[in-house]
């Protein structure tokens, strides 16, 4: 399944593929992120291609983090949407637990984005579907809490899908959860030289794309998935995200300080002005200044992005 976190550790796991695991028969490895293991099986009853997320072995007596799992495979269960990755079961195996998830060909975004470098307005009309994603969540009272480039795919049949649920929690709670899982490279290396990283992994969500609010443990509601949207979007339009810092304190007094990094000028020029105000309030500090929901947010950047296309268009046809 595209998406998933392979690691070196991937060799050592070979051995010990399992030939089923509940009624799903076990074709291969595919990634081990943290704290699980994800599979590639078949289906027989239904006669489909599933991916499964075993919980590991090692983490398999934690009760916190089989409750993390068993939420995660809740919070998924109720989410039925064309840009979410569906959960088609739940159960355990050998004493651990185990999710039969939605099998997905393809890559994620920012894979999709470094290697097809795509023009502005594609950019865009995918990053609007996985925010429709987000904003049926957020409709369920359900947040992805760690929203990010490597939590989308572009399957092979073109549709956007929003995975990794597993941070995801009722917007009506307020429990956070601890996770090491799915950093990016860049961010691997800041961890490796910036131990003050690990101040705020103990609260939920990636670092670079985290709001303020989960930065400093606040309580949180659907606004933090809309500013990670929008440090997300920015990313995939300009290169680079919008807040420079290699720990998780520099990143969090940039956010604090509204310190929004000016984007590289070759690409200023290719993103409607507009598109990029737009962004910028869903990346303000404070909550009660960004968009009201991700419904109001995806509806303005969708306006500006047609706005800007018959911009240049009307530019194009002036210029002949």
């Amino acid at each position: 399944m595209a998406g998933a976190d392979d690691s070196d550790g991937q060799a050592g796991h070979k051995r010990e593929l399992p030939s089923a695991i509940g009624r799903f028969e076990v074709r291969s490895l595919a990634g081990i992120g943290g704290t699980s293991i994800i599979y590639s099986a078949w289906d027989s009853e239904y006669q489909r291609p599933v991916a499964i997320k075993l919980l590991r072995h090692d983490r398999s007596a934690r009760r916190d983090t089989q409750a993390r799992f068993l939420r995660e495979a809740k919070t998924m269960a109720r989410l039925t949407h064309p840009n979410i990755v569906r959960i088609y079961e739940v159960g355990t195996h050998e004493g651990q637990v185990f999710l039969a998830l939605e099998f997905v060909e393809g890559k994620t975004l920012r894979e999709w984005v470094e290697l097809d470098q795509p023009e502005v307005g594609e950019i865009i009309e995918r990053y609007l579907d996985a925010g429709r994603a987000l904003e049926a969540a957020h409709a369920a009272s359900v947040m992805h809490r760690d929203f990010k480039p490597d939590n989308v795919l572009l399957g092979d049949d073109g549709r956007v899908r929003v995975l990794d649920f597993g941070l995801a929690r009722s917007t009506r709670g307020t429990d956070n959860f601890q996770t090491l899982e799915n950093l990016t490279p860049g961010l691997r290396d800041a961890l490796a030289e910036g131990p003050d990283l690990l101040a705020t992994i103990g609260f939920s969500g990636t670092p670079a794309y985290k709001a303020l609010e989960q930065h400093f443990g606040r309580p949180t509601d659907p606004r933090a998935d809309q500013f990670a949207f929008c440090v997300t979007v920015w990313e995939a339009l300009y290169g680079e995200r919008p807040f420079e810092g290699r720990s998780a304190s520099e990143i969090a007094r940039a956010i604090e300080a509204g310190r929004i990094k000016q984007p590289p000028a070759e690409r200023l020029a290719g993103v409607p002005r507009r598109v990029r105000s737009v962004l910028e309030r869903g990346l303000a500090a404070e909550r009660i200044d960004r968009w009201p929901s991700m419904t109001e947010l995806l509806a303005e950047l969708e306006l500006a992005s047609r706005a800007g296309l018959l911009t240049r268009l009307f530019d194009a046809l002036r210029g002949t």
